[in-house]
């Protein structure tokens, strides 16, 4: 299934669950926006970018994993760490990860 931004747009805030090794793994959508397609032909879909937040005390490591939805179900998505936010004592509270479509 090809996720769209109409799609995904309305579960901006709402949690998404990550199955990782370790167990899972709650990550809050934080934003879903549509890219530049770039000269990118129309045959080929608007990329499509999912930031989300997570907790500092479960990073996750770039790969895929099964992402688990009440409204959108299950998905295999990969998932890459862009930034750590340092809180006032200087280690990481909340970090940022991208899926992003092409």
């Amino acid at each position: 299934m090809s996720i769209s931004v109409e799609q995904i747009g309305p579960l901006v805030g709402s949690s998404f669950v990550v199955q990782t090794e370790q167990g899972p793994v709650e990550l809050q959508l934080a934003s879903a926006s549509e890219r530049e397609r770039r000269g990118l032909p129309e045959r080929f879909r608007t990329p499509l970018s999912l930031i989300f937040h997570g907790p500092a005390s479960a990073q996750l490591a770039q790969g895929m994993f099964t992402f688990d939805h009440p409204v959108l179900g299950q998905h295999q998505w990969v998932l890459t760490p862009i930034l750590a936010e340092a809180g006032s004592s200087g280690s990481p509270v909340v970090v940022h990860y991208e899926v992003y479509f092409s």
